[in-house]
């Protein structure tokens, strides 16, 4: 049986999200040690994050959106996980 665009694209967001989660989540967790919570704490917010009974329950938009406002916001933060050490220039 073949599968319909439909089928495959969830398929993709279903793969996607894991990876996106292995990210997201180090990165939250470093950054919410940071001076900049505050701007995790907003971004979270605008980003719109389902939150169950005290869980956060992501979903593709939603890492995407909070991927975004980390770099927006957070620049150092979400650099320093991304581009590896630095050297100084």
């Amino acid at each position: 049986m073949v599968l319909s665009n439909k089928q495959r694209i969830a398929q993709a967001l279903e793969e996607l999200k894991p990876a996106l989660l292995a990210y997201v989540e180090p990165v939250l967790v470093e950054a919410a040690k940071s001076p900049r919570k505050a701007d995790i704490d907003r971004a979270m917010e605008e980003a719109e994050i389902r939150m169950v009974e005290g869980q956060t329950h992501w979903d593709v938009q939603a890492l995407i959106r909070m991927m975004i406002k980390l770099w927006v916001r957070c620049s150092p933060v979400v650099s320093r996980r991304t581009s590896g050490p630095r050297s100084d220039r």
